[in-house]
């Protein structure tokens, strides 16, 4: 082979919500891969440091690698339905609507690398298993969907952990023996919840006595690390009419869901509050989650990546029905990676004293692998 290229064989392990879905080959997008793996070569192969990398820049463009990627996926079939319940993307829509998102899913697939500079290609050979082992593709992919690794058979080939571990990843994983990456997959959906948003499922019919209630870890970890109440009690002493308000207490209250990601409001809908609640920021539209769920065969990876933007910002939060309009701040402190380690601690030791729901029974399932931490502590 060429020392100005190199390809690379991928296999993928959870599908891909692609926006061209019905295109023959539907794979990674090569105009989605490239800017990541450039601003993972600039930080883990250059060290941020722009006399060492600005000589392999395309000549006018900032931050663009002089490199060139295509992408080629063997076998593709489209699944239709995205079972996985941390997608929204496709709520009130029919699989026929245009804009409707469907998954796709490829036998095996090629990443092929093309550049006149040598040492470049190097870099790339040498950095790409780890560039993979933190990055997800296309549509909510910190939450497992579009996870690729370096096939067994690709001469490049790390085990995951190693991969991680040479660019000091902090991360945790949790091995489902006997079960398919798909299998695997379902667990996001309660391991999630249980981190940020905590999960009440409600006796509906107040008999059957099937209610049950996990509190969001998140909003327990900041109460007992900073001494930090959450934005949910915010609401409950500020907004819908005064009479169903809750007294006000003496503790600080932050927008602290937003460590894990920034949506744009939310919904309540218990006997007292009914109504949506929508958060605003000046410059805010967006956060990424700073963890990334990655499923490689039997195991469930959990990522973190420290990311400092979101703290100590201002967000307007207002309701229509009444008015009401109140400024809250996000924490000006947060350790992602001593959050992630804590969240292991008390989900390996999080019990289930009785299947009374659906709920109950995931979490369960979950748990079957018990959490180990990985990386930098």
């Amino acid at each position: 082979m060429s020392n100005f290229q190199e390809t690379f064989i991928l296999k993928q392990y959870t599908p891909l919500i692609h926006f061209q879905s019905s295109h023959k080959g539907a794979t990674i997008r090569a105009s989605e891969l490239k800017p990541k793996l450039d601003r993972f070569l600039i930080k883990y192969a250059f060290d941020n440091d722009e006399q060492a990398y600005s000589s392999y820049l395309i000549k006018g463009k900032e931050f663009a690698l002089d490199y060139k990627v295509s992408i080629i996926a063997h076998n593709t079939k489209v699944i239709p339905e995205v079972k996985n319940k941390t997608y929204f993307g496709n709520m009130n829509k029919k699989p026929y609507d245009k804009d409707y998102r469907k998954t796709v899913m490829a036998d095996m697939v090629e990443v092929r690398v093309f550049s006149y500079q040598t040492e470049l290609i190097s870099y790339i050979q040498k950095f790409f298993s780890s560039f993979l082992a933190i990055e997800n593709f296309g549509t909510r992919q910190s939450k497992g969907f579009g996870s690729f690794y370096l096939s067994n058979e690709d001469k490049h080939y790390k085990p995951p952990k190693q991969a991680l571990d040479d660019i000091s990843s902090c991360y945790v994983y949790g091995v489902y023996e006997e079960l398919s990456s798909l299998d695997i997959f379902a667990h996001v959906e309660v391991i999630y919840p249980l981190m940020k948003s905590g999960i009440n499922y409600p006796d509906r019919d107040r008999k059957s006595n099937k209610a049950s209630y996990y509190r969001s870890f998140l909003f327990k970890y900041m109460y007992e690390k900073h001494s930090i109440s959450n934005e949910k009690r915010f609401i409950k002493e500020n907004f819908f009419d005064a009479k169903v308000r809750i007294e006000p207490n003496s503790q600080p209250k932050r927008y602290v869901r937003a460590l894990l990601g920034v949506a744009d409001g939310i919904m309540f809908r218990d006997d007292q509050r009914r109504g949506r609640i929508n958060y605003k920021h000046q410059n805010i539209k967006r956060f990424k989650s700073p963890l990334t769920f990655k499923i490689i065969e039997d195991t469930l990876f959990i990522i973190a990546h420290s990311n400092t933007m979101i703290l100590d910002q201002t967000f307007k939060f207002t309701s229509k029905e009444p008015f009401i309009s109140q400024n809250i701040k996000t924490p000006s402190d947060f350790d992602i990676n001593d959050f992630l380690y804590s969240f292991v601690d008390d989900f390996n030791s999080l019990e289930v004293e009785k299947i009374k729901n659906i709920f109950d029974k995931k979490i369960l399932n979950a748990r079957k692998a018990r959490f180990v931490k990985g990386g930098k502590r």
